[in-house]
This record gives C-alpha cells, structure tokens and sequence, in this order.
C-alpha cells in the first residue's frame, strides 16, 4: 500500500511540475530527488529567525556592492533560505525552482550580468553558513542540500536566461524586417508599436511625436485600434507643456488607476482614458540628435513593476529595445 501511495505521490508531483513549470525546465525539476526534498525539510524546520536574519544582512551587503533594489530583491528570492521559507509555508520545492525561474527572468531583464548572480549568491552562504553548519548541527547534511540546491538554481537561471535574450535578439530581427518593408513612415511607426507591444504583453500602445515648434504631442500610432466612427486617430494632438514634456524626456513607470493617490503620475500619461482604465504605463522617450522627438507609451491592466509602489512614479530599467 505504501508503495502505491508513493507512486501516486511521485505522478501528481510530476503533475504539479508540468503545470507550473515551463517546458525547458523540466530537467531543474527532475534533479529535486526525494533525498534532497527529505533535507530540505529538515531545514526548513529550523528556526524561521535563521533565514530571516541571513537575508537582511544578504541584503544590505548588495546594497554596499551596488546592486540596485529590484536586483537585491530578485537575488534575495533564489536563496536557500528562500526555498526554506516556502517549504515552512506548506509549499512544494517545485514552487521554489518556479520561483527561481521567474526572478531569473527579472535579473536578465535588469540587465544584471549572469556571472553577478552567483557571486552575489557566494554572500548569501558566507552570512548563513556560521549558524546552519556548526559541527554540532549537522551541518555536512546541509551543505550537501545547499550544494545541490545550487546546481537547480543555476539549471534554472541558465534557462532563463537565455529565453529573455532570446526573445529580445527576435525583436531586434523584427525591427530590422519592419524597417526594410515599410513602404511609408505612417507603416514603420505603426508597425514598430505593434512589434513592441507584442514583445512587452502591453493591453494598448500610443506613438507621439512632437511637431517642428515642440509645442505639441502629434499621435502617429495607435494600438488597439478604436471605432471606425472616431477615425484613425493618427493625427490626433496634445499640447506639449514644457514640466511635462521635460518628464517624458526620461523613461517612466507610471502607476494608474482610481486608489492611486499621486496624480502625477496620470498628468504624464498622454491618453487620458488609461488614467482611469489600466493600471499602469511605461513610458518610453525616443531621441535624436540630443533632443526629445517623441514618445512611446505602453499601457497595462497590472501592475507590471513588481512592486507595491502607493501610488509613487517609478522610472523603469532602460532595456535593449
């Protein structure tokens, strides 16, 4: 009868896996054996204060480095302590590697090098290794669970790693391809936002472009696209004032929606609706010649920055697109 159970046990785990995990991440799951699963449990019933104390040092040794906060806080989220506070929550270990996966994600699109991960991971176990491996705490167990949890974390990474750059080399090619078959400038612009939004999942995207005088925001693009009775909407203006004009001059993250209680950030978005129909907006400024030309602005239904921000404007990582 146990043996049964343990098969049933073992299929809904694989289950569990498949549906939580993506395909390339099937060998970062086969790799949590039911030993290490055994350790980890042990682990996570040491006191909670442990993982805690050693992530609040973790985190205040990157910000002496230089790490920036939305970096500390990915990297504080592929710890051992980490995947010890989610087993004490009475989640699965597959949880923490789909954790792994998703904070890896955010690390490669914070253009955080690969190579800086596990430098910054090597902090993490000089702080904790003092109070988890004395002699008499058994502590050659949990080096050998740190050691294999390491090599699911770097699986893990790798993958996604190489997914986020992959999906950016495919829109560098995609911008190439729009520019050599665009047969007018009112084609590039909306076919470049179209692009762009695909790549960033945004809900809707808006294309501006200030006029010869800089005196207006002149709309040259538009997705989705509105009702045919209100037209195409693609010379549709908005008076450029020079406060707002110099604030879209640098990226912006902008917080929206009704229980947003700072208004600036709604004063930086150009269609007004979003204000109050999405939750949130990036805003891109596009350049030349040292001067600001334009601006591409991406609205979505979430809150798309990871962080609960009350309602303050939060400027976004620049990124390769």
């Amino acid at each position: 009868m146990q043996t049964g159970n343990a098969r049933v046990s073992q299929r809904n785990r694989a289950e569990d896996t498949a549906s939580v995990l993506s395909p390339e991440l099937a060998d970062a799951a086969d790799v949590l054996s039911d030993r290490l699963r055994e350790q980890m449990q042990r682990l996570a019933a040491w006191p909670s204060r442990i993982p805690s104390e050693s992530t609040e040092r973790f985190l205040s040794r990157l910000r002496k480095l230089g790490f920036e906060t939305r970096q500390r806080n990915a990297l504080a989220a592929i710890t051992t302590g980490a995947a010890a506070r989610l087993l004490r929550q009475g989640q699965p270990l597959v949880k923490f590697i789909e954790q792994v996966e998703y904070n890896g994600r955010r690390l490669a699109k914070l253009n955080l090098p690969p190579s800086a991960v596990p430098r910054a991971l090597k902090e993490y176990d000089r702080l904790w290794i003092a109070s988890l491996e004395r002699p008499a705490s058994g502590g050659g167990s949990f080096r050998w669970v740190r050691e294999q949890l390491h090599f699911c974390v770097t699986l893990t990474l790798n993958n996604a790693y190489y997914r986020v750059r992959e999906a950016e080399t495919q829109s560098f090619y995609e911008q190439f391809r729009i520019e050599l078959e665009a047969r007018n400038l009112e084609e590039l612009l909306h076919r470049f936002l179209k692009s762009l939004i695909e790549v960033s999942r945004a809900d809707a995207g808006r294309l501006y472009m200030l006029n010869e005088e800089e005196s207006a925001w002149v709309r040259k693009a538009r997705l989705p696209q509105v009702a045919a009775s209100e037209g195409s909407g693609a010379e549709f203006s908005i008076t450029a004032l020079p406060g707002i004009r110099k604030k879209l001059a640098r990226p912006q993250y902008l917080l929206l929606g009704p229980d947003n209680r700072s208004r600036n950030c709604a004063s930086l978005v150009l269609e007004a609706a979003w204000a109050n129909d999405l939750r949130s907006c990036w805003s891109i400024p596009l350049a030349t010649g040292g001067r600001t030309a334009g601006v591409m602005q991406f609205g979505f239904r979430k809150d798309t920055n990871g962080f609960r921000a009350s309602g303050n404007c939060w400027p976004p990582q620049p990124s390769a697109v």
